[in-house]
């Protein structure tokens, strides 16, 4: 049985994702993997602007950062299917075509959690245009790709400022994510007591060494030292030097799912039913 596709899809979009239905089927039935890369990949061809297409028109949540995307994007997932059908690339496939793979089935309008690489993050939300954005951590864990983590950062502050009705929550123990966040036009902070600050030692604004000041789940959190006077939270000469606003909660997801209305123990229920992946 065929599900006709909404008519505001292009004729090039709706032969994309045919030929994305296509070629992911034949890479399964070859056993060459699941197809999410691979369908993606050919419907992008055929259709540039099919990510954005199938991106509108839903409430959406992307998910990015160095570790831990793959289990708070479950987490997020299950919550928000307490409200209806959602999508989400669940099989790890993080780039623009595992992100297209994921949206290219019906129903179109239902809401979607999507784990989203690093440096795919400016693409792929410039594209569908989420409601929603969580930053996690950023650190230097593939040398080969991902080697200047400032660069990130910067990407990613450069990226709240084209998206000014996307909430941004960001975790406030990281440095580089704080200072990233910063640059967004709506913010919700969340810790988890960690410092993530072996990669973040200098500020990625003023390059001045960054120093303990600020305690953070009963440690000491890296913050820049402040040259003038202390600015307050995202403003002042380096917005690195400003400690954002207290942290709202200690689960991104559930700051996310937070954003809509409908009864926390529901959300929480669901979320605690949620296992990691592969430890991820």
């Amino acid at each position: 049985m065929t599900t006709s596709l909404p008519r505001r899809f292009t004729a090039r979009t709706q032969a994309a994702l045919a030929v994305e239905r296509l070629a992911a089927e034949a890479s399964r039935r070859l056993g060459r993997g699941s197809g999410e890369m691979i369908g993606g990949k050919l419907a992008l061809r055929v259709s540039p602007g099919a990510l954005a297409e199938v991106g509108s028109h839903r409430l959406s949540a992307c998910v990015s950062g160095t570790n831990g995307k793959t289990t708070t994007t479950r987490l997020l997932a299950r919550a928000l299917g307490t409200l209806g059908p959602v999508k989400s690339n669940s099989g790890g496939a993080n780039m623009a075509p595992g992100v297209l793979a994921a949206l290219s089935r019906p129903p179109f309008d239902a809401a979607a959690a999507l784990e989203v690489d690093e440096i795919w993050l400016p693409k792929v939300a410039r594209e569908i245009g989420p409601r929603v954005v969580l930053l996690l951590n950023i650190s230097r864990d593939q040398l080969d790709r991902s080697n200047e983590t400032r660069r990130i950062a910067a990407m990613w502050r450069e990226l709240g400022a084209e998206l000014p009705e996307t909430t941004v929550v960001a975790n406030v123990d990281d440095p580089l994510v704080a200072w990233a966040a910063a640059g967004w036009h709506r913010q919700v902070w969340v810790s988890a007591g960690q410092n993530w600050t072996a990669d973040a030692m200098v500020c990625p604004q003023c390059a001045k060494l960054l120093t303990a000041t600020t305690p953070v789940g009963g440690r000491s959190a890296a913050w820049p030292a402040r040259s003038r006077s202390s600015p307050s939270p995202g403003r002042g000469s380096c917005a690195g030097t400003a400690g954002p606003s207290p942290p709202a909660s200690t689960c991104p997801a559930g700051s996310t799912s937070a954003t809509r209305p409908w009864p926390p123990r529901r959300r929480a229920s669901s979320v605690s039913r949620s296992r990691p992946r592969s430890g991820r």
